[in-house]
Formats: structure tokens, sequence, C-alpha cells
């Protein structure tokens, strides 16, 4: 399970990707896999948690990294660089927000 932490210099990012419903499935199958495959084996990655509107017309990416500077270093890489233009290819409009958490609150039992 991914943990939201409001630790200084994690890098949040909130990411939503606009898609024609057609092409959601294949969207959410690309990031899925690159996530496991790729993704999640570089350095600084803390957590990748996608989501999908009930119409399938966006998907939200909440991912979280160490730092800033290690989430260049992966993006840096060709094969990051390779997943974004596919990821482009199937989503009409990719809108990133890099964000820093300043409160969490959970269920009190």
């Amino acid at each position: 399970m991914s943990v939201i932490t409001t630790r200084p210099g994690v890098l949040t990012l909130i990411i939503t990707l606009h898609v024609q419903p057609s092409n959601c499935d294949a969207l959410l199958a690309e990031i899925q896999s690159t996530t496991a495959d790729f993704i999640a084996r570089q350095p600084g990655f803390v957590s990748a948690n996608l989501h999908r509107t009930a119409d399938s017309t966006r998907l939200v990416n909440y991912g979280q990294w160490e730092s800033r500077e290690l989430y260049d270093q992966a993006r840096a890489r060709p094969e990051f660089q390779a997943f974004s233009a596919r990821v482009n290819e199937l989503a009409d409009r990719v809108d990133p927000v890099a964000c820093e958490v300043v409160f969490t609150q959970e269920a009190r039992h």
C-alpha cells in the first residue's frame, strides 16, 4: 500500500491524462507495464497510484519520488523518454503538477 508522506523534499506528482475512451485501456496498460518493469526500479521512486474516471476519459497518476533530482535523473533515461513518447501518442493531453504534501488526515477509529 502506498503511504502519502509530508516528509520535506519528497516530490509529489499529480498527472492528469486526458484520453479518448477507446484509448484508455491501452494507456492504462502502458503505464502499468512500464511502471512495474522500469520506473519502479529507478533510484528514488516511492510509489505510483492510477485512478480512472467512470467515463474513461481521464487517468490520474498520483506518484511520489524521494526528490526532484532523482525524478529528473530517471526522466533523463532513454527508456523513460520512450515511455513518455508512447504516453503522448495515446493521450490527448497530459497535465502534470508537481506538489508538496502539506497535510494528511486518516480516519479515527
